[in-house]
């Protein structure tokens, strides 16, 4: 019987993940290795995930960029990963902020956060502020609550600025509320260590 990249990807994962049996990653392994033989990009990202959890980086990298070439989202955060921290690879940042920048001209939305802080903290690129709030504000319209949170962050941090600091004060309550932990310690350090913002609010 032939089974189709996608049907042999979900066996895969079944056995990757002992989802309803033992956990197997060397079966997994025989299903990723059929899907990524047809080119699926899926089936690549997979096979680099397996060398990647076996630590042979050098074998997950090319995996992971054959699945890249593809246009597979998690690759590219897979890949970026492993520049920023030097895995396998020569650590450099600007391949890595490069990877990411063609994510986003990808549309992918896990992406626009990470692209928001390299251009505010200056990561392989040039420092932008500009940047960095188009970034984060497309992750947070995105329903991104990691990017709801970053971008409430970077809101508050902006100087005298009312109409920011109410808007970066939503953006945080927005992530709390879909219960993104980082978000929820925010809010009560905010209000435990007022922001300026927040003692306005109390008056």
């Amino acid at each position: 019987m032939n089974l189709t990249p996608k049907e042999l990807n979900k066996l895969g994962d079944q056995a990757f993940y002992g989802q309803d049996q033992d956990k197997n990653i060397e079966l997994a392994f025989t299903y990723y290795k059929q899907a990524a033989d047809m080119n699926n990009p899926v089936g690549l990202y997979n096979l680099g995930k397996y060398y990647f959890t076996k630590e042979n980086y050098k074998k997950a990298y090319q995996y992971f960029k054959k699945s890249m070439d593809l246009e597979y989202s998690e690759s590219y955060l897979k890949l970026y990963q492993m520049y920023i921290k030097g895995m396998g690879i020569r650590r450099s940042k600007k391949k890595a902020y490069k990877i990411i920048q063609e994510a986003s001209e990808h549309y992918i939305i896990q992406s626009y956060h990470i692209l928001g802080q390299m251009y505010e903290e200056g990561i392989g690129t040039r420092q932008n502020t500009k940047l960095a709030h188009k970034f984060y504000e497309q992750s947070a319209s995105k329903n991104q609550a990691i990017g709801m949170y970053y971008f409430g962050l970077f809101l508050l941090k902006q100087k005298n600025k009312n109409q920011e600091h109410e808007q970066g004060f939503y953006w945080l309550d927005k992530a709390a509320s879909m219960h993104y932990k980082p978000a929820i310690l925010e809010m009560i350090e905010l209000y435990q260590l007022p922001h300026s913002f927040v003692n306005k609010r109390s008056n």
